[in-house]
């Protein structure tokens, strides 16, 4: 869309709110500046006239839109042309537009658009036959490429009757074309952030997706394959209560276990309620625990804080862990194949509780789950049960450890290990922090981690 028709469709718009009683444009200061300029300008004292009321309004309409115009253009086309008018106007110096032919002048000469001569006035720039005629504003209704042409022979017939005039442009909209995704075989796939299903896992001869070599597996019904995917795609986890009830003796003894770690890593320690003050208290993170069945049915329990109340006091570029790049990984894979170097991975257990906490947090542990941590070690919790006012139990602790949910466990952690590695003798690569180096036996061994997953 060129400038001139951006503007066209701009004036349209202000037309119709124009017509339904609007005034598109008005701003309360500009107008009260500008009402103050005119009665200056007219020697009016006290109350404006009417004739003044309405001249104020239509100059400060006019230089909202010149504005709304520039300001609502391609960005990254006129990005230099709005910082040299925004960089004008910090220095006092305002040169933004005031009417619709100066901001159509200045995208049109501006060097990201369309390229014109720099005229005077923008009515001078037009009197060339190979630049655009400019905007003029008047009554009269804008006529858009692409509008129905018959409109114009019909109202050259006197003899009948116009028909009740369109306030709004007529406009060729394109069909959507239909979504047409590649599924490569497989049951889903993420496009833009939505999950598509194959539809030909439904099918009850899957054969379109499967090739002839491949033995093709035993029909799956619809419903049990959406289970299937959707299990694929999504892990249900469940809370305490919600996954207690439902798995049982199995949700208790995976909570007990997963409390039990976080007890012998010293995760945190209890305090007596009475000793925190009420600021304390309502800054305390809420501990949270998740059960969830796996393939092989283990049931599993993970224990985390909920962090969200520290983002209020924690800024998110202090909280940022480094993480291996996409490069680095391709390099190193291809220099361990051409070398035929033993590749192990790993994961580390319960990472972030190997890392100190470097700031005063507590947490709140709340019902079934503070009754359950007492039974890993009664004679150290239970002094510090108490009740609140629905008879639930309640127990403050105090962090020793990041923990899985505080903002800043990731960087605590990628920090704990850069010096324990250091310790080993291994060196950070210069160009990314997540790769290290170290000589063994005059061979070099490599090292690469995502948050707690080595290679």
């Amino acid at each position: 869309m060129s400038p001139l028709d951006f503007i066209k469709l701009v004036k349209a718009q202000a037309d119709v709110i124009n017509v339904h009683g609007g005034r598109a444009g008005y701003h309360p200061g500009l107008y009260k500046q500008h009402l103050k300029i005119w009665m200056e300008q007219k020697g009016e004292t006290g109350e404006a006239s009417a004739e003044t009321i309405e001249q104020a309004t239509e100059t400060i309409c006019e230089e909202y839109l010149a504005c709304y115009v520039i300001r609502a253009v391609h960005k990254e086309k006129y990005e230099s042309l709005k910082n040299e008018l925004d960089n004008d106007f910090l220095k006092g110096k305002d040169t933004y537009p005031k009417k619709m032919e100066e901001a159509l002048r200045l995208l049109q000469n501006h060097k990201g658009g369309k390229q014109g001569p720099d005229f005077d006035s923008a009515h001078e720039a037009f009197e060339d036959d190979n630049v655009e005629p400019p905007l003029e504003l008047n009554d009269d209704p804008v006529v858009y490429e692409g509008e129905d042409e018959a409109s114009e022979s019909d109202s050259d017939n006197e003899d009948e009757e116009d028909p009740e005039p369109r306030r709004y442009p007529k406009r060729n909209r394109k069909k959507k074309e239909p979504t047409v995704i590649d599924y490569k075989n497989k049951a889903y796939k993420i496009r833009d952030g939505v999950i598509h299903l194959n539809p030909a896992v439904f099918e009850t001869d899957p054969g379109p997706i499967y090739p002839e070599y491949v033995e093709k597996p035993n029909p799956l019904s619809q419903k049990e394959a959406t289970i299937r995917i959707l299990g694929v795609i999504m892990l249900q986890q469940y809370g305490i209560k919600k996954g207690i009830k439902l798995f049982g003796d199995k949700g208790k003894e995976a909570v007990t276990k997963e409390l039990t770690q976080l007890h012998d890593h010293v995760t945190y320690v209890p305090v007596h309620s009475h000793e925190l003050t009420r600021e304390q208290k309502k800054e305390a993170l809420e501990s949270l625990i998740f059960l969830t069945k796996k393939r092989c049915g283990r049931v599993k329990a993970r224990a985390c804080a909920n962090g969200s109340k520290q983002r209020s006091y924690i800024r998110k570029e202090s909280a940022i862990s480094p993480m291996v790049g996409t490069d680095s990984v391709f390099i190193t894979s291809v220099i361990e194949a051409h070398k035929g170097r033993r590749v192990v991975k790993l994961d580390i257990p319960g990472a972030f509780l190997h890392a100190d906490t470097d700031e005063m947090v507590h947490m709140l542990l709340r019902g079934e789950l503070a009754e359950l941590m007492v039974k890993v070690d009664p004679a150290m919790y239970r002094p510090y049960i108490t009740k609140n006012a629905r008879g639930e139990s309640v127990m403050f602790v105090k962090m020793q450890k990041a923990m899985y949910g505080m903002l800043r466990s990731s960087l605590l952690f990628y920090q704990k290990l850069v010096d324990d590695l250091e310790t080993f003798g291994f060196e950070l690569n210069p160009y990314d922090p997540c790769v290290a180096n170290k000589m063994v036996n005059g061979e070099q061994m490599t090292l690469t981690w995502h948050v707690d997953d080595l290679k």
